[in-house]
């Protein structure tokens, strides 16, 4: 391994650049003076000392005393096994720092909803990377069934592993139940086509509309987001609006019912659309 990538990894443990090219110059010379090391790197000798103190300190090499202080390096084995113990002890700490955290900031977070301001069960998102990430915690929190209208444009392509962990975005949870009700695209029938067969594929229960007039997700009985299109201007995008309230939610699920009745089952939809083109 050449000198850079050698640096660079003593960088990723806690040292600077100039203090790794002094290690390693010393690894090299087995045992040297501030003075020589200073020479052969072109950094100060007083800021030589200072790092070779700094490697001191982390056990990377040792000081020998006499009429002209000299160092050497500690055998590597020892000590970079010695800074390995130390980053996991490190590690073990903020891992438990957090699990502490996690079990004492939620409680606070889920409790006292009473003491909320009135209208903190509902936000507003202006960007495509929040509202997705509202939308997933939703996800997470949701029980018993997801119900959606969707309607283009859409913030996620066809490039989607259903196999990764990230559930809204990625794949659908087992234990819900999905039902969305998708608007037809004449214009776009491939990738339409594409994209409700792979959510049903992955469980899901899919419908078509002619059209649908918003877009909007429904987490069981508390959670809904409501997709709002900003058409002012030339640019297309979508102001997001969350709620959470259980009159709304429910309200909208009556909606959604409605539309569901009056929506074609995607095989059916499928067929006559394959007629069609085919006669």
């Amino acid at each position: 391994m050449n000198s850079i990538k050698l640096m660079n990894k003593l960088v990723k443990l806690g040292l600077t650049e100039s203090a790794a090219k002094i290690y390693l110059l010393l690894l090299q010379k087995s045992i040297s003076t501030a003075s020589e090391l200073s020479k052969h790197s072109g950094i100060s000798r007083s800021k030589t000392y200072e790092l070779l103190d700094t490697l001191v300190k982390k056990g990377l090499c040792s000081e020998l005393l006499g009429g002209v202080k000299k160092y050497v390096p500690v055998n590597p084995r020892k000590s970079l096994l010695s800074i390995q113990k130390q980053l996991k002890a490190e590690y073990d700490d903020h891992l438990t720092n957090v699990d502490e955290l996690l079990n004492n900031l939620y409680p606070l977070y889920e409790s006292e909803k009473s003491n909320f301001d009135n209208l903190d069960f509902i936000q507003v998102f202006r960007s495509k990377v929040s509202s997705l990430e509202k939308a997933e915690y939703f996800e997470e929190r949701a029980q018993g069934y997801i119900l959606s209208l969707c309607k283009p444009p859409y913030a996620m392509g066809l490039q989607r592993d259903y196999n990764k962990k990230r559930p809204y975005i990625n794949r659908l949870r087992e234990d819900i139940k999905y039902r969305s009700i998708y608007e037809y695209e004449e214009n776009n029938q491939e990738e339409f086509f594409q994209r409700v067969s792979l959510f049903q594929q992955h469980g899901g229960e899919a419908r078509i509309s002619l059209n649908l007039p918003l877009k909007l997700v429904i987490f069981g009985k508390e959670i809904v987001i409501l997709n709002l299109a900003n058409q002012a201007g030339k640019n297309f995008n979508f102001t997001t609006l969350s709620i959470e309230h259980a009159s709304v939610a429910e309200l909208l699920t009556r909606v959604f019912e409605i539309y569901w009745e009056e929506s074609i089952p995607f095989e059916n939809f499928h067929k006559d659309i394959l007629k069609q083109i085919k006669s």
